[in-house]
């Protein structure tokens, strides 16, 4: 994923794969809520791309949801908190659309659209208390009915909609990755199969290349050169046409929340013997650091070095995924990408290097 990119979305899911969603207010008011389970889902706006992206500020540190009591934030409306969510596995919430301030904000981000029941950031809006809250289901989630009460909260995403984001306007851009919304998919129309026109639906391209189901989620559309020509195809319910030349591209992917681990602080000789296991991690701006090898390289190289010499990330820094190898009975030395290897001979262990 480009540099610059990466650095705003790593520093926002820093504590978001390590995050719980949970922890429910004191029922003590008598609500008879109760524990239930969901399946992932998400929902959004689906249309026309048109516009320019707009990027959500993300915040540099991101608290888990559970961390916070929204009712104490009653009369600060117009507040937003960005926060983090863990896989949602039960809970109760009370509203829809605005929710009752004492909801279980992960539950209630779901039933909302704002994130996928496999967790995520969110936006928390502080909003005025209301006369009475609706049950309704959504995504999978069942919300409870309520009268009146002193405080509420509302949810949004903090990737845009796909339908908001004119792709066009990356073109050049080559292999840049950009994270957005989609809801459930009804409609729009995709030109491609696999590599998809810019002018395409994203989201129709999602679901034709199983990025996503019809249903909706969040996506990674990866900005590619343009194509002589674009075959369509029917997948997954989605029929996408034909075209000839078309100066811009992409193709659709699922979107995974970045890893936070340093490259540099796993010992990858303790994981011998473990081939094909994958670490994802990330890199820092490669500044020095020596590593053996060429395509394999020994477990005791340095990880984000050799990750620039294999060409997964640019010496910018970036997520990456290290992959074990068994050991081998030589290793050789290679100039790639700005970085010289060394040459060395029989080693016990091995590490490989792809993009994340």
């Amino acid at each position: 994923m480009h540099p610059s990119l990466w650095k705003k979305v790593l520093f926002a899911f820093t504590l978001a794969s390590l995050s719980a969603c949970g922890g429910e207010f004191p029922e003590d008011d008598g609500k008879a809520g109760q524990e239930e389970f969901y399946v992932p889902s998400s929902d959004g706006a689906e249309g026309s791309e048109v516009g320019g992206l707009h990027e959500a500020a993300l915040a540099d540190l991101v608290e888990s949801c559970s961390t916070y009591s929204f009712p104490s934030y009653r009369g600060q409306n117009g507040l937003q908190i960005t926060c983090a969510c863990g896989a949602v596995t039960g809970g109760s919430a009370w509203g829809t659309d605005l929710y009752t301030d004492d909801s279980n904000a992960c539950v209630a981000a779901v039933h909302a659209g704002a994130i996928p029941a496999s967790g995520g950031t969110v936006v928390v809006t502080i909003q005025p208390g209301q006369g009475s809250y609706t049950a309704s289901t959504r995504n999978g989630i069942t919300t409870y009915a309520w009268g009146a009460w002193a405080g509420s909260l509302s949810f949004s995403s903090v990737f845009p909609a796909c339908s908001s984001i004119n792709f066009a306007t990356y073109r050049g851009q080559d292999d840049l990755q950009v994270p957005c919304t989609c809801g459930a998919v009804t409609g729009g129309s995709a030109w491609g199969s696999g590599i998809y026109t810019d002018d395409s639906s994203a989201c129709a391209a999602g679901v034709h290349s199983g990025a996503i189901p019809a249903s909706g989620g969040t996506v990674s559309v990866i900005i590619q050169p343009g194509q002589g020509s674009y075959t369509g195809s029917t997948r997954n319910g989605i029929t996408t046409f034909s075209w000839g030349a078309w100066s811009g591209s992409f193709s659709v992917i699922t979107y995974r929340t970045p890893p936070t681990a340093s490259c540099l602080s796993f010992s990858y000789a303790a994981y011998r013997g473990q081939d094909g296991l994958q670490l994802p991690c990330v890199c820092g701006a490669v500044t020095g650091g020596s590593a053996w090898g060429t395509d394999l390289y020994t477990d005791d190289s340095n990880a984000c070095v050799a990750a620039v010499h294999a060409g997964a990330i640019p010496a910018s820094g970036g997520p990456v995924v290290v992959t074990i190898q068994p050991g081998q009975g030589s290793y050789t030395a290679s100039t790639r990408n700005g970085i010289t290897t060394y040459a060395w001979g029989a080693w016990a262990g091995s590490i490989s290097l792809g993009s994340w």
